[in-house]
């Protein structure tokens, strides 16, 4: 066993969407940071759909932004299309979205988490939490290797036990290419917390030349751009990357300097198109394939995020269902299906595809799946965010129950900063129900 010699205030578990607004709080307050993770290439990877905001979570996003978080200026960087949602209605109801390249927001998160000067990141998978006379003192990984803090912020997302379902197929991982955490449940456990399971569920990936967007309605950006970040007049001004000395803005300034937008000096196009008979006929006949319709996966799935499958059994009466096509990325020709998450087998995912409008001769690069792991129940922790069994030990985003990247940003800011806090022998911030909707979400979760 190997202790390492540096002593940290906060140590954070997991470099998703609540790791890192935990651990850049906690460092931007002053406190020597550890952020931990398995991979240190998918630091902010978006492992479903690449956007950010919408209905219900837009709001959720620029909270985060308004207490210092990070999510809205990635966000406004690595955006290729921006629309302000629910504008037929009153503004108080406005929800602001982005679809983003997920490679330009993945490596801009990674980069501001390497260049925070309080914060150290580390690859590695914690396997333990060490504790001492009831309160967290660190954790230990797989490599054998123990790192001592002061807190501890455990946001692993659905890594814990994850295990991927594709109809009979099921393969460890916390997302496709990602190793599980296997040990750290066990250890969770042993402190007292008790875990259930969940499930979440991720939509295929197809090729864009294999689509006929003849057959789509075209669904634009708005000019100007719906910003999500307060200080978007920042953006033009200041350091995005180490290139910035070396590059001119592209767009003559109408977009910050290094901005996706500023890159292809304007907004990428989504598609709308729909499902047809045929693809409910489909589903229908192999529903019996489906992990969740024969029982296999225990797990339940999120209430406003339905599969496909779902939607076909729960609204039989409706003749067809709307699907968005969404482009990943600049640099990249996957589309991400929008509307169509299933774990159903792999063949019939072929013809459920092919039976959308616009899609018949679409070509699958990343088939759909499920995804089951473990989760704390949120009772179990105070409105700080600490656990009430072991003191000094916090939880954060998907391992409370919550899904999307917004709820589990919005937790890991306030995790760590509470954790901080904590260092620093001052009170908790405990935002009210009419502070924040970030308040309401958090008491929903303790009470």
């Amino acid at each position: 066993m190997f202790a390492y010699p540096k002593q940290y205030d906060v140590i954070v578990v997991g470099a998703g969407h609540a790791g890192i607004e935990a651990a850049l709080a906690a460092a931007r307050m002053g406190c020597q940071t550890l952020l931990l993770t398995i991979n240190a290439d998918s630091i902010g990877q978006m492992s479903c759909n690449p956007a950010i905001g919408g209905l219900a979570k837009g709001h959720l996003a620029r909270e985060i932004d308004a207490l210092g978080g990070e999510m809205g200026k990635a966000t406004d960087m690595a955006g290729l299309q921006f629309r302000m949602l629910n504008t037929k209605k009153g503004p108080a109801v406005w929800a602001p979205r982005a679809q983003c390249d997920k490679k330009a927001y993945q490596f801009r998160l990674k980069w501001v988490c390497e260049s925070e000067p309080n914060l150290d990141v580390k690859q590695g998978q914690s396997s333990k939490i060490l504790r001492k006379d009831g309160a967290a003192i660190g954790v230990e990984t797989t490599l054998e290797v123990q790192y001592f803090g002061k807190t501890v912020v455990i946001t692993t997302g659905t890594f814990l036990r994850g295990l991927m379902h594709i109809g009979s197929n099921q393969q460890s991982g916390g997302r496709a290419g990602d190793a599980a955490a296997m040990s750290l449940s066990g250890s969770l456990q042993e402190l007292g917390l008790e875990l259930g399971r969940l499930k979440t569920g991720t939509p295929p990936r197809i090729l864009r030349r294999s689509i006929d967007f003849s057959k789509t309605e075209a669904q634009h950006g708005e000019d100007p751009v719906p910003y999500f970040t307060f200080w978007k007049d920042d953006l033009f001004h200041m350091e995005h990357s180490r290139l910035k000395a070396q590059r001119q803005s592209l767009s003559g300034g109408k977009y910050p300097t290094g901005s996706i937008l500023d890159r292809i000096n304007g907004q990428l196009p989504c598609f709308i198109t729909y499902t047809t008979e045929k693809t409910a006929e489909i589903i229908r006949a192999n529903l019996h394939k489906s992990p969740m319709y024969s029982g296999v996966i225990e797990g339940v799935g999120p209430r406003y995020c339905p599969s496909i499958e779902d939607k076909i059994v729960r609204f039989a009466e409706k003749e067809r269902h709307q699907i968005f096509l969404e482009p990943e990325g600049i640099e990249t020709d996957e589309f991400y299906v929008n509307g169509f998450s299933t774990c159903l087998p792999f063949e019939v995912q072929i013809e459920m595809i092919r039976s959308i409008i616009g899609c018949e001769n679409a070509e699958i690069m990343r088939p759909a799946y499920a995804v089951e792991y473990d989760f704390a129940f949120p009772t179990q922790i105070h409105s700080s965010l600490e656990t009430k069994v072991c003191q000094n030990l916090f939880l954060a985003g998907q391992i409370n129950g919550t899904s999307g990247y917004e709820e589990a940003g919005a937790q890991g800011l306030m995790a760590g900063i509470n954790a901080a806090r904590k260092v620093q022998n001052l009170q908790p911030i405990v935002l009210r129900r009419d502070q924040a909707y970030i308040g309401v979400l958090i008491d929903d979760l303790v009470t």
